[in-house]
């Protein structure tokens, strides 16, 4: 059943809760009763983060916490070669233990952009000083020269086995060609 927003936008007109970019078209869109259900559940919930985040700011920085280690244990389940026990983990995240093996330190460099990234996420801007920023949290543990810019374009022969010619731009990213995926940034492969 198919209700008309009209019957909608005049209550809350009527209750001075137009906002500024409702218009003509607005009132004249039709809408099934779900969707008018869920607009009225927005409404009720409107506010309710804002009080947990007052009357009880620990729940969400340990929500915050949990995202960014469920993070790390997906990119653990992505990558099933990297070996590694839940107490080692608890130790490297929750205790800031320095990684022992290469291992450890891919997971714990994915762990630092993680919370870069999670950090910033309000104030990010695709520049080239925060995608070496990345860079470097990626490599922090390597003794590379991560962090900084190639001088010039690395080009890898193909490889046969995989099919697939690679090449490195300037940003230490590497590449499959003809399969560049927009803005997407995949370094140490």
């Amino acid at each position: 059943m198919v209700q008309k927003t009209e019957l909608l936008y005049n209550l809350m007109s009527k209750e001075g809760k137009i906002m500024y970019f409702f218009n003509e078209k607005f009132k004249n869109l039709s809408l099934n009763l779900e969707t008018v259900s869920l607009i009225g559940r927005i409404n009720y919930y409107k506010g309710w983060l804002e009080v947990y985040e007052k009357e009880f700011p620990c729940i969400l920085e340990n929500l915050h916490k949990a995202i960014k280690i469920q993070q790390t244990q997906d990119f653990l389940t992505m990558h099933k070669h990297l070996k590694i026990t839940g107490k080692r983990l608890k130790e490297l995240f929750a205790y800031n233990k320095a990684p022992k093996t290469a291992i450890e330190d891919e997971i714990l460099c994915c762990y630092d952009t993680l919370t870069l990234i999670h950090n910033k996420f309000k104030h990010i801007s695709i520049q080239p000083s925060f995608i070496l920023e990345i860079h470097f949290q990626l490599f922090k543990y390597a003794s590379s020269d991560s962090g900084t810019w190639r001088k010039k374009e690395t080009v890898i022969p193909d490889n046969p086995q995989l099919k697939l010619p690679f090449f490195l731009l300037s940003s230490t990213s590497i590449f499959c060609k003809n399969t560049y995926i927009h803005g997407t940034i995949m370094p140490g492969i």
